[in-house]
């Protein structure tokens, strides 16, 4: 499968272009506003993986809540394409920092989730899930409960579920932040095959540097609350990536520096 060309399910797609400009917001608090957002624009070009890193606190799941319509922000609008989408389900597909996976049905179930909401048969949408846990290292599993399964499997599991919703914008928050820093690394090599086998746009929240560059295109580094975009740094590392490789190089390193003295810099 070409990257790009075919969507999660086998039908054709052409992926868009999906971009938050000059989003501002606050919380209501106690006492007062809390101002978590500030002027933040950033744009996923169609087929690309983008990272955002950034302090606790700064406003970064809030950013993905915006971005998959969950959240009208105060200011600022969101486009698909270039056609505004504020506030509106369905254009994005949402996998937050817990895999959320419903303990009292199956693994293959869970999977199944997402095409039964897409109006699919559950004995069709078994099929269709169980048709991809070979390729999800899944396979044997079906039956099992998620409180067997590993965390990493676990995750697994959850971006298989979020993969079949069909969408073509994945929105990625701290997917592999729970996992010890072995399997993390099996977890991001394997998911930049996955992201080259299935042809979708991917943005990413991470706390992890080291991560964001490995797996990205395009890093944003966002400021402390309220946060404000700092940087936006190209990646420039040639794909595909083998993790060792890639991460012992010079280049690796000279971006790496780049991302942690903007974290670091006055300015924030």
């Amino acid at each position: 499968m070409v990257r790009g060309q075919l969507s999660a399910v086998g039908s054709p797609t052409a992926l868009p272009n999906v971009a938050a400009e000059r989003i501002s917001h606050a919380f209501q608090v106690e006492g007062g506003w809390l101002p978590v957002l500030e002027e933040v624009s950033v744009e996923a070009r169609a087929g690309e993986i983008i990272a955002i890193v950034g302090p606790s606190g700064c406003g970064k799941s809030t950013l993905f809540t915006v971005l998959a319509g969950l959240l009208a922000p105060e200011e600022g609008r969101v486009t698909a394409d270039g056609r505004e989408i504020t506030g509106r389900l369905g254009f994005t597909a949402y996998m937050p920092q817990k895999d959320l996976l419903l303990p009292w049905k199956t693994i293959l179930d869970n999977a199944a989730i997402a095409l039964e909401l897409r109006g699919v048969s559950r004995r069709d949408a078994r099929t269709e899930a169980a048709a991809w846990f070979p390729r999800f290292g899944l396979a044997g599993f079906e039956r099992h409960y998620p409180a067997t399964l590993s965390g990493g499997m676990r995750q697994r599991a959850a971006l298989l579920r979020t993969i079949l919703t069909g969408r073509d914008v994945l929105l990625l928050d701290e997917p592999f932040g729970a996992l010890d820093a072995l399997t993390r690394a099996d977890m991001q090599a394997w998911l930049l095959d996955i992201w080259a086998e299935v042809g979708k746009t991917i943005l990413l929240v991470t706390h992890d540097v080291d991560e964001a560059i490995y797996l990205a295109d395009r890093v944003y580094v966002m400021s402390p609350r309220p946060g404000r975009i700092l940087c936006d740094l190209p990646i420039d590392l040639p794909r595909p990536r083998d993790h060792d490789t890639a991460v012992t190089s010079p280049a690796f390193t000279a971006l790496k520096i780049e991302v942690l003295r903007t974290l670091k810099s006055r300015d924030t």
